[in-house]
């Protein structure tokens, strides 16, 4: 519950609307728990701030400028670092 809480935190403090974060953080809550996914979102990762990703060249990414849809999107990046 704890990750859950975080991660919505977390997205809220980002601009997010409120269902929009609530339904990320619960999906990728659900994914940690099921452990049968290993696709990552940009928003648990070091790399990303609001609309940037840091390591977009690694990511394989021509731009910096990252929307909220690809940032939700469970993907499997080269460039992903854990938040922890």
């Amino acid at each position: 519950m704890g990750r859950f809480l975080a991660r919505r935190a977390r997205l809220q403090r980002w601009g997010w609307p409120a269902d929009e974060a609530e339904a990320l953080a619960d999906r990728l809550t659900r994914r940690d728990l099921a452990g049968d996914d290993d696709r990552v979102s940009c928003t648990d990762c070091t790399h990303y701030r609001p609309g940037r990703c840091r390591n977009h060249r690694r990511a394989g990414l021509y731009s910096a400028e990252l929307g909220r849809d690809l940032a939700g999107l469970l993907q499997r990046c080269p460039g992903f670092q854990s938040e922890g």
